[in-house]
């Protein structure tokens, strides 16, 4: 059964003609075609267009370094800190003998007792005699 010639069942019930190839689609498959060309010229000029190796053809040696990597200090004392004597966080009152506590919240709150709930026993079935 074939429904093309009613209009509820079309393929395109809009009616506008179906666009194939044209100019858009040359002009997009040429637009990629250029990007990639340029995406491999920019690889081209950054590596040079050759790698890193030796003259004789082979992977470049690596070597480690000869100096050690830890060194015994010139004065093995350690370093001098400046102004370890000095009292910058610790706040003294007017009498200069204690330093009071900070209380930013209120104590927390007692908890109430535990409420005492009688067990409910249901009364017993009358028997009939």
């Amino acid at each position: 059964m074939r429904y093309e010639g009613d209009a509820n069942y079309a393929s395109d019930p809009y009616g506008t003609p179906p666009q194939r190839g044209g100019r858009r689609g040359l002009l997009g498959l040429g637009l990629a075609v250029v990007g990639i060309v340029a995406f491999a010229g920019a690889i081209v000029v950054v590596y040079g267009g050759k790698g890193q190796s030796t003259p004789n053809g082979g992977p470049p040696l690596l070597m480690a370094d000869s100096a050690p990597t830890k060194a015994r200090p010139e004065q093995p004392g350690g370093m001098e800190v400046p102004h370890q004597d000095k009292l910058v966080y610790e706040r003294l009152n007017d009498r200069g003998s204690k330093s009071q506590i900070e209380r930013l919240l209120p104590p927390p709150e007692e908890p109430l007792p535990r409420p005492v709930v009688a067990p409910q026993v249901p009364p017993s079935p009358t028997l009939p005699e």
